[in-house]
């Protein structure tokens, strides 16, 4: 990273600490929410490549590996992220990039959770372990789907079997996960806030 560019980044980020800082003493809590988790977005996705992206990758790759050595239905190169599943003749090679890792989608989840105004602090440190654990799981059990599949039906099926069916079903999953970590919490607050003015 740049002089530069790490200027940039310390402007920036003053900036967003005293947006965050001034909706605390006004209680502006939808802009707080709004600002907060957009801006803590965009700085862990700049920040990425020099923390946090390549631990989780490795422990995707790794956790692949001992799976891909139990089972012999593929197979995984630790060193270049590749993965290769063979059947017969046909033999097919993908690699696990920051995409396919779940990254961007851990990024997403913290960055909401962290200013999410109805969960106590303890409670956000809970669930904020939960997600990543439950998002890198069901990750690695995607790809793993992708390489049975792939395994089963043929080469052919890929990109079907890719990006739209486990995509699909790894979708339904969060938004199942978001709605009891967000949804749900806000739901129950509007109707406790109905009950007390109906008192």
């Amino acid at each position: 990273m740049s002089t530069i560019n790490i200027i940039l980044l310390i402007i920036s980020f003053s900036l967003w600490s005293l947006f965050i800082y001034k909706s605390n003493k006004d209680s502006l809590h939808f802009f707080k929410f709004l600002v907060g988790s957009v801006g803590l977005f965009l700085f862990l996705c700049i920040l990425r490549k020099y923390t946090f992206e390549s631990l989780l990758m490795n422990v995707t790759i790794k956790l692949l590996s001992l799976v891909g050595n139990f089972s012999g239905y593929f197979s995984v190169s630790t060193s270049d992220y590749m993965v290769t599943v063979k059947e017969g003749a046909e033999k097919l090679s993908f690699f696990v990039s920051n995409e396919s890792s779940g990254v961007i989608e851990i990024m997403g989840y913290v960055s909401m959770l962290i200013f999410f105004p109805l969960h106590k602090l303890l409670t956000k440190i809970m669930l904020l372990i939960v997600g990543i654990i439950s998002f890198l799981i069901m990750n690695i059990l995607r790809i793993i789907a992708i390489c049975l599949l792939v395994k089963f039906f043929g080469t052919d099926f890929y990109t079907f079997i890719d990006v739209f069916f486990t995509r699909t079903i790894f979708l339904l999953f969060m938004i199942v996960f978001y709605y009891f970590v967000f949804t749900k919490p806000h739901i129950k607050e509007q109707r406790i806030g109905a009950d007390s003015i109906g008192k």
